[in-house]
């Protein structure tokens, strides 16, 4: 990566790589302290604000089911909701086609997708 955002980080992980031995520091802590810095830096911050948003639009096109609930279940990972919870089911039902929505609710309701 190039360019003038990430020039000062660069410059920092340099001259921190420039003090290790090559034989006595590789080991796969400084790696992961790399790999945690790195998110740190550039990982995309509001993901999870634009899954959840993304989450209250998410809405079944007639018969597409199966990518309904892909997507659905991608915006869930990336909002970070644990699935099977109240929240997670309503958001799942609300996108769901009227007709279908009501055959969820009726007898013997349904407690998963």
């Amino acid at each position: 990566m190039h360019g003038p955002q990430i020039a000062r980080w660069n410059c920092d992980v340099g001259n921190f790589l420039d003090t290790l031995d090559l034989v006595h520091d590789n080991i796969p802590d400084i790696w992961n302290q790399f790999l945690h810095e790195f998110a740190e830096q550039y990982q995309d911050s509001q993901k999870e604000n634009r899954a959840r948003a993304q989450l209250e639009n998410c809405c079944m096109k007639f018969p597409e089911i199966d990518n309904y609930i892909s997507q659905f279940e991608e915006l869930c990972r990336n909002a970070s909701y644990t699935q099977g919870n109240n929240e997670v089911f309503h958001l799942f039902v609300k996108g769901l086609p009227t007709n279908i929505m009501e055959a969820v609710f009726v007898s013997p309701i349904l407690v998963d997708y």
